[in-house]
């Protein structure tokens, strides 16, 4: 039993979208796409002085609590959930929309000005919120 067990509109429509709509090529630039936000991210949070990192990989990333780099579950031991709630609704009132856990996940449409608008919004929040996020060791 499923929801899109055989069937075969489901299956066509699937077998479409990964040979002529996401193609090696679009999979690509994506994946770079992401790798470049996660840098730009992690290069703000050092500048900011914040302790917070963005990991992940391709167009998968996730924001932590943490200064990072996390490599195990016990890099996340420090992490205040507080922090991730108050980054998701800043964003959210900014007009970004990210899991409350901070996950991302960009997809096809999302586009450079998009990445750059929430770059923005996202050191609008730092500068709003600093006193309370957590400061960076080596700052």
């Amino acid at each position: 039993a499923g929801t899109f067990n055989n069937n075969v509109l489901s299956m066509n429509a699937g077998i479409a979208a990964l040979t002529e709509a996401f193609t090696s090529d679009v999979s690509s630039e994506l994946h770079q796409r992401g790798e470049v936000l996660r840098d730009r991210l992690n290069s703000l949070f050092v500048e900011s002085g914040v302790g917070l990192c963005a990991s992940g990989m391709g167009s998968l990333l996730n924001l932590h609590p943490v200064e990072g780099p996390v490599e195990a579950p016990a890099s996340l031991d420090a992490a205040d959930d507080r922090v991730r709630e108050l980054l998701f609704l800043e964003l959210l009132d900014r007009g970004f929309y990210v899991a409350r856990r901070g996950f991302i996940a960009l997809s096809v449409a999302v586009t450079d000005s998009d990445l750059d608008a929430f770059v923005s919004a996202l050191k609008d929040t730092i500068s709003v919120c600093k006193t309370v996020l957590p400061s960076r060791v080596d700052a």
